[in-house]
């Protein structure tokens, strides 16, 4: 029975690479020509960083890009703002002092949490924006590092490694591709 479940999961896999790599040859543009320091396409083929802009005519995709995905950072997820708040889905709850206090209380200690302590949500979060913006979908993750107990996000960059099944670990040298 666990063979079946497996090759079932390899099957969507390998579906799912497919209809991936159909994607591919557009994101791969997308990255060359706005994104030149974010895809991970360039990277795979061995294009060092300083020769990954020798392509961009101009700034003004790049910047268009990097506009829409501030303003979207800005109306979502600003760190400046509550941008969230907790409820109780039983509404009468809501109402009652205590529940309302420690709802504020636990809110409050959340974004404290994604803000504080180097832990930089914020700063993954921009980047999310920017390839939501340029390749129309984006990746983002959140772990506890079992170590210190930090929240660690990432914003896995489009590429090749996007579809590996190994993850870094947040010690790992390739870490600062997908964790902070």
């Amino acid at each position: 029975m666990p063979d079946s479940r497996a090759d079932e999961l390899i099957r969507r896999y390998e579906r799912l690479a497919s209809e991936r790599a159909a994607l591919e040859p557009e994101w791969r543009e997308i990255a060359r020509l706005v994104r030149p320091m974010r895809g991970e396409f360039a990277l795979a083929n061995g294009v060092s960083a300083s020769r990954r802009l020798t392509d961009v005519l101009d700034g003004t995709a790049i910047m268009a890009a990097d506009n829409l995905a501030s303003g979207l950072w800005g109306a979502l997820t600003n760190s400046a703002n509550a941008w969230f708040a907790l409820k109780h889905p039983i509404e009468d709850l809501n109402e009652d002092q205590a529940v309302k206090t420690w709802l504020d209380v636990v809110t409050r200690r959340m974004l404290a949490a994604l803000g504080g302590d180097g832990q930089r949500f914020y700063a993954r979060a921009i980047d999310l924006y920017g390839d939501l913006v340029c390749f129309g979908t984006g990746v983002f993750s959140m772990e506890e590092d079992p170590v210190s107990g930090r929240l660690l996000f990432g914003a896995a960059s489009h590429g090749p490694q996007s579809t590996s099944t190994s993850r870094a670990a947040p010690s790992s040298p390739s870490a600062g591709i997908l964790f902070y």
